[in-house]
């Protein structure tokens, strides 16, 4: 891809990886591995390939794949796309390009956040260790809300620390409400195989819509929502040359909850929006959801790993009890939502039997995303919905190979 390095197989192997590792990367990736098994890659050309092993507290590059419990085989271009972060192990899945010729999936997940610390030196996400301090040192409160005429260093400096933040009362009522009848008119005209719609099933197999991209394609009033100086002003938070380009990256998108999904991604558990791939052409970036419902429990509300952006993730561990710096975001009509792209959230389902909240987003990304993702694509169309819009689970997909 241009701009990016061509890599060679085996002198990435033998002499840029393993520099990588001996400056540092190799003690970051073998502290989160543990005593892991290691992991093999070799290119679909090849017969033979290269072994990570975590080895004397770092990791080392083997010639030969015998010792792997795990064995990756990939076409050049998808082994430099990982390497380069344009793709994840997740979006090669997706996207039916990642062929483990020896063990499993679930080895090769276990492998990958140190493998990015192994490629970028990025450190591994670790609640225990994290602490947050605001403005006057002090720790940080990760559920403390503000408006737009609170003090701007504050704001910025509360979203740069904790990777989210939740601004009250950015939209008036009526505003809502006009955002909120263009909605539901989209809604109710959403078809499977639109374009312009993700469906997901309920405990009955009824189809329903469960996400609205291009919004602003079909609505004059959602379409030019990112020009407002507010959402400038919110954006520019970031401290980063960001901007939105709605023709691309599912431009402004509507997560609409509904109750008992069991099939499709109406109810997301942690993950970063940069999951698929492409985390160094967007990241840092910045996502503004404009609250159209009240956000709270029984209403499917956004949960969020605090400090978590910048980092690499065992997404798929983090289920179960409530993590030290997660928060559960409660918002009323009108409120905002601002995360970074690659900052851990969770989108659990409504407790109710009634659709739960209705959130319109406006993603403010990069400039250099532009020049490599052009209009009408975006990472999440490896996700490869079927033609009833429904798409798979990583879990699904998974059951579906071994079947």
């Amino acid at each position: 891809m241009q701009g990016f390095e061509t890599l060679d197989f085996d002198g990435f192997h033998r002499r840029e990886l393993p520099a990588r590792l001996a400056g540092g990367f190799g003690r970051i990736a073998a502290a989160d591995l543990g005593d892991t098994a290691p992991l093999g890659f070799r290119l679909h050309e090849r017969t033979e390939g290269y072994t990570y092993a975590a080895i004397d507290g770092t990791v080392q590059v083997l010639a030969g794949l015998d010792t792997a419990a795990a064995v990756v085989v990939l076409h050049h271009e998808d082994w430099q796309d990982l390497m380069h972060e344009l793709r994840t192990v997740f979006g090669l899945l997706y996207a039916g390009k990642l062929e483990i010729e020896r063990g499993r999936f679930e080895h090769v997940e276990r492998w990958w956040p140190a493998m990015r610390a192994m490629l970028t030196g990025r450190a591994i996400y670790d609640e225990a260790r994290l602490e947050l301090r605001d403005r006057d040192a002090a720790a940080l409160d990760l559920h403390r809300s503000f408006t737009l005429d609170d003090d701007i260093d504050d704001i910025a400096h509360y979203l740069r620390t904790a990777g989210y933040l939740h601004l009250k009362s950015v939209y008036s009522p009526p505003e809502i409400a006009t955002l909120s009848a263009e909605v539901d008119r989209l809604r109710d005209a959403a078809i499977p195989g639109d374009g312009h719609s993700w469906w997901a099933n309920d405990a009955a197999g009824k189809p329903t819509v469960c996400r609205l991209t291009y919004a602003n394609d079909l609505s004059d009033v959602i379409a030019h929502l990112h020009e407002d100086v507010r959402a400038q002003r919110i954006a520019a938070f970031s401290g980063e040359e960001l901007a939105c380009v709605p023709d691309r990256m599912e431009g402004h998108s509507v997560i609409l909850k509904i109750p008992h999904a069991v099939d499709g991604l109406a109810d997301l558990p942690w993950h970063v929006d940069c999951g698929l791939g492409g985390h160094s052409l967007m990241c840092p970036a910045v996502l503004i959801g404009v609250q159209l419902d009240a956000a709270n429990e029984d209403s499917g509300r956004l949960h969020m790993r605090a400090g978590s952006f910048g980092t690499s993730c065992h997404m798929r561990t983090l289920d179960g009890e409530m993590g030290r710096l997660e928060v559960a975001i409660d918002t009323e009509p009108g409120d905002c939502t601002v995360h970074y792209a690659d900052v851990l959230h969770a989108a659990p389902p409504p407790r109710v039997d009634r659709p739960g909240r209705r959130t319109l987003y406006m993603n403010f990304f990069s400039p250099r995303l532009f020049e490599h993702v052009g209009p009408g694509e975006a990472y999440n169309d490896v996700l490869g919905r079927r033609d009833d819009g429904v798409a798979a689970s990583v879990d699904q997909l998974l059951d579906r190979q071994r079947s």
